[in-house]
C-alpha cells in the first residue's frame, strides 16, 4: 500500500471492516491524485460530510498531532532553446551528480539537504568563467515534490580544456562534501566521455539556463519565528529540456498566501528577464491552525491514557488535504491529521514502521470509541 498515504487507506479500510469496534457512525472519503494535484481531494462536495470531525492519515510521526498545514502550488517556467551545430573539435563529456539525499520538498526543506539542480548551475557556472563549452544534453530532478537527488549535463568543449574541466570539477566536488558533510555523505561528481547530439544549445541558451538555475528562489523563505516552523519554501525540482524548450518546475509552499505571492513573484521575474513563460497548476489552500480544538483534546486525553505521556501538537510545512476540506466546507471542520512513523517520503528510501503502524491503529479505533 505504500508508506505515505497508503497506509492511511488501509487503516480507513480496516475500520470499516471490523464490525466489532464501537464508535459514532463514520464516513471514509478515499481521494486520488494527492500526491498529484489533490485533484481527487479538491473535488469532493460540500455534501459528503455529515459531519463537522475529520481525522486524516497522513501524519509520519506517531507521537505527533497536526493541525495545520501550508498550502501549496506549482509553477513551470519555461524558454524556449536556440540551436547551433555540431563541429568536429567539440568533445563531448557528462558531468553526473549524484548520491544526494533528497527527501520530501516540505517536511525536509529545512534540513540543509542539498539540491541537485542547484549543485548543477552552480558548477555550470565555474566551468563558464574558465573554459567554453556548449550544452548537448541536461536534466534533474524527476519530481517538484521531491528535492532533486541527481542531475546531469553533457557538455562539449575542446580537447584542450578537457583538463581544467576535470580539475574545476575535483574541486567543486572536494567543497560540496564539506558543506553537505552530515546530509549529503554520499556525493559524488563524475565526468565520463559521452556522445554529442548533432545539435547542441548555443551559448546564448547556456548562459541563459545557467541563470535562470541560480536566480531562482530555492529553499526556505520565510520562518514562523515563535514556532520554529517553516512558513514558506519553494523547491525547485525538476530541470529539463523538451520541445525546443528548456522547463525549472518549482513547488511553492506557505501558510499565507501573500508569502507564496512573493516567492511566485520572483520567479516570474526571472521569467520576465529571460522572456520565458509561467504557468501555474496544482494549487491547493493552507490548513490554518485552530486554537480549540475538541477534537484534538480527545485525542489529546486519549494518547495520554493509552501511552502514559502527552501527545505533541504542531502544524507542519507539508501540503495535507484537510485544507481541502476545511476550504471546501467554509464552516467550523474541526480536523487533526495522525499516522504511522515513516521516513524519506517521496524518495526511493521511503518506509515505514511496522510496530508504530500497530500503535497508530489503536490510537485511532480508541479515539473513535471515545467521540459522542
Amino acid at each position: 500500500m505504500g508508506a505515505d498515504d497508503g497506509i492511511g487507506v488501509a487503516m480507513a479500510m480496516a475500520v470499516l471492516e471490523d464490525k466489532t469496534l464501537k464508535h459514532p457512525p463514520v464516513d471514509v472519503i478515499l481521494t486520488t491524485a494527492e500526491e498529484e494535484d489533490m485533484s481527487g481531494a479538491l473535488s469532493v462536495d460540500k455534501s459528503w460530510f455529515n459531519t463537522n470531525r475529520l481525522i486524516n492519515i497522513d501524519h509520519i510521526v506517531d507521537t505527533e498531532i497536526i493541525a495545520g498545514s501550508c498550502g501549496g502550488i506549482g509553477v513551470d517556467l519555461k524558454f524556449p532553446v536556440e540551436y547551433t551545430k555540431k563541429t568536429d573539435n567539440y568533445k563531448g563529456y557528462k558531468i553526473k551528480i549524484s548520491g544526494l539525499r533528497g527527501g520530501h520538498s516540505g517536511e525536509d526543506i529545512h534540513k540543509g539537504r542539498a539540491n541537485a539542480n542547484v549543485l548543477l548551475a552552480n558548477l555550470l557556472n565555474l566551468l563558464r568563467e574558465k573554459i567554453n563549452f556548449l550544452i548537448s544534453d541536461l536534466k534533474g530532478g524527476n519530481f517538484r515534490l521531491a528535492i532533486p537527488r541527481e542531475a546531469h549535463v553533457t557538455v562539449a568543449l575542446e580537447e584542450k580544456d578537457v583538463e581544467t574541466l576535470k580539475d574545476i570539477v575535483k574541486n567543486f566536488e572536494s567543497e560540496a562534501k564539506k558543506i553537505y558533510e552530515e546530509t549529503a555523505i554520499d556525493l559524488k561528481i563524475e565526468v565520463s566521455a559521452e556522445n554529442l547530439a548533432e545539435n547542441l544549445l548555443s551559448k546564448n541558451t547556456v548562459d541563459k539556463i545557467i541563470d535562470a538555475i541560480i536566480l531562482s528562489p530555492n529553499g526556505i523563505s520565510s520562518m514562523i519565528g515563535s514556532l520554529n516552523v517553516v512558513e514558506s519554501s519553494c523547491n525547485l525540482g525538476e530541470v529539463y529540456i523538451k520541445d525546443n524548450h528548456i522547463y525549472l518546475v518549482t513547488e511553492i509552499r506557505a501558510t499565507f498566501d501573500k508569502n507564496r505571492d512573493y516567492i511566485y513573484n520572483k520567479i516570474a521575474l526571472v521569467g520576465k528577464y529571460l522572456r520565458g513563460e509561467l504557468r501555474t497548476f496544482s494549487a491547493y489552500p493552507s490548513w490554518v491552525y485552530k486554537a480549540h480544538s475538541n477534537l484534538r483534546d480527545t485525542a489529546n486525553k486519549v494518547y495520554s491514557e493509552m501511552f502514559g505521556e502527552n501527545i505533541k501538537t504542531l502544524a507542519v510545512h507539508a501540503g495535507l488535504e484537510c485544507g481541502c476540506f476545511v476550504d471546501k466546507i467554509q464552516g467550523d471542520m474541526d480536523a487533526i491529521s495522525i499516522g504511522p512513523n515513516a521516513w524519506d517520503l517521496h524518495s526511493p528510501d521511503e518506509r515505514l514502521s511496522v510496530s508504530s503502524t500497530e500503535k497508530v491503529y489503536k490510537f485511532l479505533t480508541k479515539i473513535l470509541e471515545n467521540l459522542d
